[in-house]
């Protein structure tokens, strides 16, 4: 998993580092601080808490019409409840004999997750100097991998979106809200390298829907997001700035035989921002 995002992101960096000469659009950099709230009935009731270090790289190709919008972002951090103040947890373990012991399982555990996503956006009216409202349509890949026993909240999820948008330019302020809903998903709740080994499947795709992995509705699967930037023009070429993401999944529809469910994330992240304009606008 690691190698196939790594050769993911240094592709879509060449790609991005060919395409940008001679081209109008902008390299935007975003570290920030993502919490993630989990509750998954797959594993237990608890509630789970997530503070990620985030690093997100987006390169846009802006014309008259619209823009393509190239998103990579990576972060890494602790997993543990909040619905206890328990740092571990009691799992019974059978032995030889036939007796029951406790073993101690630490609870708070190290998590990763990575996202991928491409957008093309069509201006719905003519705009001046960046104004206007704008919509279109999004893929997107998102991975949540933590670590150890039992993992809360572990998943991988390609995703169509719209998304809807309007942006604001006055001076050298630039202000620009989002929203996105998922139209069309497809989740899966298992590592794809665990899926592959299941017994009589022929193949990576068939073990793939084999382990869980169902295509989703809106009505099946929601997920909405939500976000707000602000930006402030240094000069022709450089812009800083805030932002606010705010997401909501809900998988709990869909709690069948073959694919338990009763999955909620919800995030918030707040990102800062440094922005390289290719050409002077």
């Amino acid at each position: 998993m690691y190698r196939t995002f790594h050769l993911l992101f240094f592709l879509l960096l060449a790609g991005m580092l060919m395409d940008a000469h001679g081209q109008q659009g902008y390299f935007q950099l975003t570290p920030g601080l993502d919490r993630l709230l989990v509750r998954d009935r797959q594993v237990g009731d608890l509630v789970h808490r997530a503070d990620l270090a985030r690093l997100g790289l987006t390169y846009a190709h802006t014309g008259p019409k619209g823009d393509w919008v190239f998103h990579l972002a990576y972060g890494r951090g602790l997993l543990a409840p909040t619905s206890t103040g328990a740092r571990t947890t009691l799992f019974p373990i059978w032995e030889w004999d036939g007796s029951i012991t406790d073993e101690r399982i630490p609870m708070d555990r190290p998590m990763w997750m990575a996202e991928l996503r491409v957008a093309r956006t069509f201006h719905a009216s003519p705009q001046v100097d960046g104004n206007g409202w704008y919509f279109g349509p999004a893929l997107g890949w998102t991975a949540n991998r933590p670590q150890g026993f039992a993992p809360v909240g572990q998943m991988a999820c390609a995703t169509f979106d719209g998304l809807v948008g309007r942006s604001y330019v006055s001076g050298r302020h630039r202000i620009n809200a989002e929203f996105s809903l998922t139209l069309v998903a497809l989740m899966t709740r298992e590592p794809w390298s665990r899926s592959v080994s299941v017994p009589g499947n022929m193949g990576r795709i068939s073990s793939f829907f084999d382990s869980g992995t169902t295509w989703a509705a809106p009505w099946q699967l929601f997920q909405a997001q939500l976000d707000l930037r602000y930006a402030y023009q240094l000069s022709g070429r450089f812009a800083i700035g805030l932002g606010l993401y705010i997401g909501y999944l809900n998988d709990a529809e869909r709690d069948i035989l073959d694919h338990p469910a009763e999955l909620r994330l919800f995030h918030r992240r707040l990102e800062a921002a440094l922005t390289y304009n290719l050409l002077k606008r």
